[in-house]
């Protein structure tokens, strides 16, 4: 029986309702990857870029992957590697390729590369970002071992820095045939409602959008983001929970503060932990899963 985490990939592709040209490019990515070891010295294995439909959950198809063709996987999200502290994002990074020689051949996945290395100037560029990029092109230049297949995942190809994203030679395109996302005739009011007043200037307001995963939530607000002009910034647990106390303030403060200076702006929280967790940021006081940090 397989569990979970090594989920079969042709039910995730089921699943997701991916195209029979994507289930062929990740039929070759198993295949390459079953036989890293039994490839000529001079072959590198490729460089992959997931983008496309938030809906799909990337991780999972990662974990299909791996499943698939054998190989261990050591995989992260990227706000995992974001660090306030100067010097330990890119040591994150180190530490995270080192994982992946150690485990060679394998499968090194990382998640929403976008946010943590993103374009010069968009709204999720800063020195950590910057950082971030630096040690990531030095890893992917001067590799120990070329059974290693890099694969990432993003929105948007043109969201990411020009020099990572040269760097990733196969981009393989998740959008469904039936991308369009279904919403409730309220809903779409609601969403009208905020657009327009974010369009006459209400000042600050808030707005809660829940349901479950796969319902494309991040996406929905950068489409308002994009229609109405604004910048948009995104953050979730990881940005904001901190390892000393106070720490997690601070971080709050300061995300708070950068939207504040790029005024008027949308800023999106993703309430849900991360990729290994279904807990939410903000609980309950009174749940289980409430916590010192969290309050």
């Amino acid at each position: 029986m397989k569990s979970d985490l090594q989920p079969d990939l042709p039910s995730v592709c089921e699943k997701f309702g991916l195209s029979d040209d994507v289930r062929r490019h990740l039929g070759i990515l198993v295949n390459m990857l079953r036989a890293a070891e039994e490839l000529d010295q001079g072959f590198q294995l490729p460089r992959v870029l997931l983008f496309g439909n938030p809906g799909i959950d990337k991780m999972q198809i990662a974990a299909a992957l791996s499943a698939a063709s054998g190989k261990p996987l050591v995989a992260a999200h990227a706000r995992e590697l974001k660090s306030m502290v100067e010097g330990e994002s890119s040591e994150r990074v180190r530490q995270l390729f080192e994982r992946a020689y150690a485990q060679a051949p394998c499968l090194l996945f990382i998640e929403d590369i976008d946010l943590v290395a993103a374009k010069r100037g968009s709204p999720n560029d800063n020195e950590r970002t910057t950082e971030i990029v630096r040690e990531l092109l030095f890893q992917i230049k001067s590799p120990p071992t070329r059974h290693i297949l890099l694969a990432a995942a993003a929105e948007e190809p043109d969201d990411l820095d020009p020099a990572v994203q040269t760097k990733f030679g196969t981009k393989v395109d998740l959008w469904r045939p039936w991308q369009n996302l279904v919403l409730r005739p309220s809903v779409k009011e609601q969403l009208l409602g905020v657009l327009h007043s974010i369009q006459s200037g209400a000042g600050s307001f808030n707005t809660l959008i829940f349901g479950p995963p796969g319902t494309a939530k991040s996406a929905m607000v950068r489409d308002l983001a994009k229609i109405s002009g604004l910048r948009w910034f995104s953050a979730g647990a990881l940005d904001f929970r901190g390892g000393y106390v106070g720490q997690s303030a601070s971080r709050v403060r300061e995300v708070f503060e950068k939207v504040r200076n790029n005024a008027p702006a949308i800023l999106f929280i993703d309430l849900e932990q991360g990729p290994y967790s279904d807990d939410c940021l903000l609980p309950p006081r009174s749940s289980h899963e409430s916590d010192f940090f969290t309050h």
